[in-house]
Formats: structure tokens, C-alpha cells, sequence
């Protein structure tokens, strides 16, 4: 695929403290998907709901591994891979935060002919000890 092409994203995400509070939030977007090198690439632009407005997220998809790229008022680049635990840097406009990602599940099943869809599960961890536990589904 030699240009970008428009697509519509559905996110569904989950949060879970160390309490148990759950915070659920599901958006609607348009977005671009390309396809390089054997990977395929959606980017979009994050909204005022995900509270991350002003930022764009750009995924790098492979088969087995995710690179998260974030920039604008959030910058990041976060890397999932099943039964993988990196460390990262979170720059947001409150300070820069030192956080921990360990993916727990990871599934993507993409599709030449139609909807394409991301499953991930990671626990993020930040230096201060808070702990979330993380669910992200992403159709396409």
C-alpha cells in the first residue's frame, strides 16, 4: 500500500487501579493506515475524551509486536510484546514520569479484505509505585 489510506478506528480501553476502580472509555476517530515493510501503521489524532487532546498516536503493528508512538502534549514510544516488560518515559505537560509496561496479551488479526483488530493487555507501573492494569481493543 503506497499511500495512506482514511480509515475508522473504534478503541475500546479499559483502566484498573489498585483499588479495583474501572475506568472505561470508548471512542470513535478517523485515522490513516499504511502498510512499509511488512508492518502495517494507524495514526490519529487523540481527542479532548482520551484526554490526551493536541497529541497524535501513531501504531506500529507487526504480527507479535506493537510500537506505540505519541507526540504533541503527550510524547512517548511505547513498546508491547507479549511476556515483555520495557521500561519508558512519559512526557506529559505535568512533568516527565518514569513508567514500567508488562504485556500480559497480545493479539492482532489483520485483514486485506475488511476489519482489521488489536487485543492488548499490559500492566503500566509508574516510579512512584502506582500500578494500572490495562485492556485496549482497537477495530479497524
Amino acid at each position: 500500500m503506497a499511500n495512506d489510506t482514511s480509515i475508522f478506528l473504534r478503541i475500546l480501553s479499559s483502566q484498573t487501579d489498585m483499588e479495583g476502580n474501572v475506568e472505561n472509555m470508548e471512542i470513535y476517530t478517523e485515522g490513516k493506515l499504511s502498510i512499509k515493510e511488512h508492518c502495517s501503521y494507524i495514526s490519529y489524532k487523540e481527542t479532548e475524551i482520551s484526554g490526551m487532546e493536541g497529541s497524535t498516536t501513531t501504531l506500529r503493528i507487526a504480527q507479535d509486536e506493537i510500537t506505540l508512538i505519541r507526540f504533541g502534549s503527550i510524547n512517548t514510544k511505547l513498546y508491547f510484546k507479549k511476556g515483555t516488560t520495557t521500561k519508558n518515559k512519559y512526557d506529559t505537560q505535568y512533568g516527565i514520569f518514569d513508567i514500567e509496561i508488562s504485556t500480559s496479551s497480545l493479539e492482532v488479526v489483520l485483514s486485506e479484505a475488511g476489519a482489521s483488530s488489536i487485543k492488548l493487555e499490559y500492566t503500566m507501573s509508574f516510579g512512584d509505585g502506582a500500578s494500572y492494569f490495562n485492556k485496549l481493543t482497537l477495530n479497524y
